[in-house]
């Protein structure tokens, strides 16, 4: 989650790269000298700010959310 919110800082789209969504990444980066890309990428960092950690991994990263339900020590 902090790697992804020092990503949205630039308002360029790398946070998009860094969560597997290439195809907005790309979009995002090519349109960024317009005005309305930075300004949802900016709402995308305020989303992520206050989005809790258990959210986080719920949405962008099912696969650690799935197996940290699991006691792997004896």
């Amino acid at each position: 989650k902090k790697v992804a919110l020092l990503l949205c800082f630039p308002f360029l789209g790398f946070q998009w790269a860094y969560l597997n969504d290439y195809l907005i990444a790309v979009i995002s980066f090519l349109f960024c000298w317009t005005i309305i890309t930075p300004i949802l990428n900016l709402i995308h960092l305020f989303m992520i700010l206050f989005m809790s950690q258990e959210k986080f991994d719920i949405k962008y990263n099912p696969e650690y959310s799935f197996y940290s339900r699991f006691n792997f020590t004896e």
